[in-house]
């Protein structure tokens, strides 16, 4: 009889063919586990039987022919593997990757499910073998936090960012996250985002009558971030935890009302970090960890979650001072149109009054005088009413309405100047028109812009130097320059000159006028279709304006 028709001599050797699969599995690193059709145990692997001795005191044998699904795990978690089982024993090869509970804490492994079929190709087991990528999905999960604060950057509705902040870590680092306000060292408002809006509404609810309850002021709060370790849900004592974490009574010392509203729903950790600008809190936010996932945060966490504050916390108080800077700028301008509309009336009538006054014959002459230097000043804030008039017309009605008109712009031209000459005696402007310059316009606008250039050249450039007005027809419109000789202006300064109430520093104390004149010929330039640049060079400026015909 030979060896294969020895059955004790087949036994052994399938023994020793056991003995060497069971090593080489033992050998592995990944864990390694075959259920029967119905979740019970036919083997384990050694990394198999470390993670259930370590976590729930069993060995291998202990846990041989029981149902891989006694633990504690949540019924929901137990259904899904039911359902990955009970594919793979219809046939189906399937990986997955999922958060594995465990009682420290859940770990993300990748499982891959395959059918083991006996000789008649019928389905007797399934093989699971899995590995732990905790590591990556954290890298992963960083990289896309990551990517969330640059998509914050881009939203400057201060509204828009609170919401959006306090979402900022979910899922990643949170099942949910609080997300509070701080305006002048005490807690203002609060955002939560949970992925059930009722529970996020519901929270916010009872966070507010905490807050109302018990206001918190925070200007001596600890600017470094906290995790908290709720002991009452990982089986702890609710005081610190044995990784260098608080625990229960150290938030509820430090902050009763969101302590309680933790507890209440269930948190079995929280990071508390503190977004800071310029060395003062301005927003608190507290990522939650509970039953939803059966994470806890660690070390690390607190290490992405510092990241997160330090960006985000530049982003929310940008949005904040968008947000003030939008509301003065409305109110300035809102203001401003009151004030324009409501000094015309009484302007004109000083107008009309010291002209009707020195017209008299029984006047005196020096008393003329002083009415001519009235009706000059008058003039003048008539002007400026008539340019604050035009500024919010632009900023509340966008570009201003035309009524276009076929003219000669250097007839047009002819005008302006010679208005400007008799205001300016003591300056020269010169004019030199060449070809055909005729187009369709708004005679009164381009008035405003010949007006306002040429004014601006006046008062900026060097005195002793001429103002050089030059228009020149081109083949589909005209060109229209004004420049004037001075100090050349900076390159900084080139592309804010057309942005209203903007002058140089070294202008102010010379220029009496608002800093809107050369941002209404702008408007009223690109109204037309046409450009309007600028360039300074070699102690000399010149504005160029092009307009279609």
């Amino acid at each position: 009889m030979t060896t294969a028709d020895d059955p004790a001599e087949r036994v052994r050797q399938l023994e020793i063919e056991n003995r060497r699969l069971v090593a080489m599995l033992d050998a592995l690193d990944d864990h390694v586990i075959l259920l029967d059709p119905s979740s019970r145990v036919l083997f384990l692997n050694r990394a198999t039987e470390q993670v259930a001795r370590g976590n729930y005191g069993r060995t291998r044998e202990e846990l041989i022919g029981r149902s891989s699904l006694e633990g504690p795990e949540s019924q929901d978690f137990k259904q899904y593997v039911r359902g990955l089982v009970a594919r793979a024993s219809e046939g189906e090869t399937i990986a997955d990757e999922f958060l594995l509970p465990l009682p420290g804490g859940a770990v993300w492994h990748e499982h891959h499910f395959h059918p083991v079929r006996g000789p008649g190709g019928e389905v007797e087991a399934v093989a699971i073998s899995s590995r732990e990528i905790h590591a990556r999905k954290l890298a992963e999960g960083r990289l896309h936090l990551l990517s969330k604060i640059g998509m914050l950057a881009e939203t400057t509705d201060f509204d828009g960012v609170l919401s959006r902040a306090a979402g900022l870590a979910v899922p990643e680092l949170a099942d949910w996250a609080v997300f509070e306000l701080v305006q002048d060292g005490q807690i203002e408002r609060s955002t939560i985002v949970h992925a059930d809006p009722a529970r996020a509404a519901l929270a916010e609810q009872v966070l507010g009558e905490l807050r109302r309850a018990a206001p918190r002021r925070v200007d001596d709060i600890d600017l470094a971030g906290r995790v908290y370790h709720l002991g009452g849900h990982l089986g702890r004592s609710p005081g610190a935890s044995g990784d260098g974490a608080a625990g229960d009574a150290a938030l509820g010392a430090s902050d009763p009302a969101l302590w309680s509203l933790l507890e209440r729903f269930g948190a079995t950790s929280a990071i508390v970090i503190p977004f800071v600008v310029m060395g003062a809190p301005t927003a608190l936010a507290t990522f939650v960890f509970g039953p939803e996932s059966g994470r806890r945060h660690s070390a690390s966490d607190l290490t992405i979650a510092d990241e997160i504050a330090r960006r985000a916390a530049q982003i929310v108080e940008n949005a904040r001072l968008h947000a003030e800077l939008a509301q003065a700028l409305a109110y300035r301008e809102r203001v401003m149109g009151i004030l324009g509309h409501d000094l015309r009336n009484p302007v004109s009538a000083v107008l009309s009054l010291a002209a009707t006054i020195e017209r008299r014959a029984d006047v005196p002459e020096r008393s003329k005088e002083g009415l001519r230097h009235i009706h000059a000043s008058a003039q003048r804030m008539e002007q400026m009413i008539a340019t604050i008039l035009d500024f919010t017309r632009l900023r509340f009605r966008g570009a201003p309405a035309l009524a276009l008109e076929s003219f000669d712009l250097a007839q047009l031209a002819r005008g302006v100047i010679d208005e400007l000459r008799a205001a300016h005696p003591d300056r020269d402007v010169m004019l030199d028109a060449r070809g055909e310059l005729r187009g369709r316009w708004d005679v009164s606008r381009m008035g405003q812009v010949i007006s306002n250039l040429v004014g601006n050249a006046l008062t900026h450039g060097a005195r002793e130097s001429p103002v050089a007005v030059t228009l020149t027809a081109a083949p589909d419109g005209v060109q229209l320059a004004v420049t004037n000789a001075g100090p050349t202006l900076p390159a900084d300064a080139l592309g804010k000159l057309f942005e209203p109430f903007w002058q140089a520093p070294r202008e102010r104390a010379r220029s009496r006028g608002l800093g809107l004149g050369l941002f209404i010929a702008h408007q009223i330039v690109q109204a037309h279709d046409g450009s309007i640049a600028v360039r300074s060079a070699d102690d000399q400026t010149t504005f160029t304006v092009r307009l279609p015909r």
